[in-house]
């Protein structure tokens, strides 16, 4: 290792820690203390329908993109709730490795939260949506 920080000129090359404490990748320092994925037979693969959330969080996108009005509630959903379902989403895809972490689904989703891109929002909330159910075989 030619640097543990991630800082200046080498950042984007070398370095396992930012300044604030956070990891670039959590299995460069776990694999530094010895542990590694099993590879062999027994390996347990993760399951992001345990208990149904895999079709809880699709569930939760479709009602939060609803475009009808319901009776007790006129116009669209806000943004918060579109971003709360993506999250939603983002959350089991993350967890059981089904999407790629250079840039996670849940960063993207702050960066929409701080933009307050309702457009953008409600693409991504889309787009985890159908990549939970193509991954988890929903079809």
């Amino acid at each position: 290792m030619f640097e543990l920080m991630i800082d200046g000129y080498w950042s984007d090359v070398h370095g396992i820690f930012y300044p604030d404490g956070t990891v670039r990748d959590p299995s460069i320092p776990a694999a530094v203390l010895g542990f590694r994925r099993k590879r062999d037979e027994g390996m347990v693969y993760p399951n992001a329908n345990k208990e149904g959330y895999a079709q809880r969080g699709i569930s939760m996108v479709k009602e939060a993109l609803e475009e009808k009005t319901k009776v007790f509630r006129a116009g669209r959903k806000s943004i918060d709730e579109v971003l709360e379902a993506a999250e939603f989403c983002a959350n089991l895809l993350e967890a059981c490795e089904l999407v790629p972490m250079y840039d996670p689904p849940t960063a993207r989703i702050a960066r929409i939260r701080k933009a307050g891109d309702e457009r953008e929002a409600r693409k991504l909330a889309y787009e985890l949506a159908l990549l939970l159910q193509e991954k988890c075989l929903l079809l």
